[in-house]
């Protein structure tokens, strides 16, 4: 039992490293974008302060994964079972056809520079990011991103392209790592396939 404990902990910390890594690098990336864009201005967000503790070198700087901090409370209302838009939801085909525009404008974004904040994201803030930008208002954009959230939730043991987004934008709590994800966009482009064909054509296509 004190050996699985041992195990645990390791792992609990292994994960807070890879995450602070995680933020350390896209923080240093973004402040070169900065430099470059005098424009973009990131949105501030309120500091958890046990993380000021923990890392000195976040301090003052807003979490990353807190900056599309909505997905985050939206993500918790399809979890838990409390949504109340289950007669809106999407056909799986529909569905397909949302991720693969999502995607293509993620890829491009980083197709695009090294630095371009967009192409930088986490899977999950890009797309609230998306679907505000498709909807416009804050309002819309909750309600359609809680709507393609759980319609992708219905729909996943019907198509494991659908399972393995939910693992990238972390409705999961196993969520996949963005490394993984930098991975699976490299083998869409290996396969000088769109990735319009690749998600809407029936999987034993």
């Amino acid at each position: 039992m004190k050996h699985s404990c041992e195990q645990e902990v390791q792992t609990e910390v292994g994960e807070q490293e890879e995450m602070l890594l995680r933020q350390r690098e896209f923080s240093q990336r973004l402040t070169k974008y900065r430099g470059v864009n005098k424009n973009f201005r990131m949105p501030q967000m309120e500091y958890p302060k046990d993380r000021e503790d923990q890392d000195p070198f976040l301090k003052g700087q807003p979490m990353i994964e807190n900056v599309y901090g909505p997905i985050m409370g939206l993500m918790q209302v399809v979890r838990s079972g409390r949504s109340k838009l289950a007669s809106e939801v999407k056909s799986a085909k529909n569905v397909l056809k949302f991720i693969a525009g999502l995607l293509q404008s993620k890829i491009s974004a980083m197709d695009k520079s090294s630095n371009d904040v967009y192409g930088l994201m986490n899977i999950d803030c890009f797309f609230y990011n998306h679907v505000q930008h498709t909807y416009g208002l804050d309002a819309l954009a909750n309600k359609y991103c809680e709507i393609y959230l759980l319609s992708m939730d219905t729909h996943r043991k019907k198509d494991t392209r659908i399972e393995l987004f939910l693992k990238f934008v972390g409705l999961d709590l196993d969520k996949l790592p963005y490394s993984i994800f930098e991975h699976y966009v490299t083998l869409i482009k290996a396969t000088n396939i769109s990735v319009t064909n690749l998600l809407n054509q029936p999987m034993h296509n």
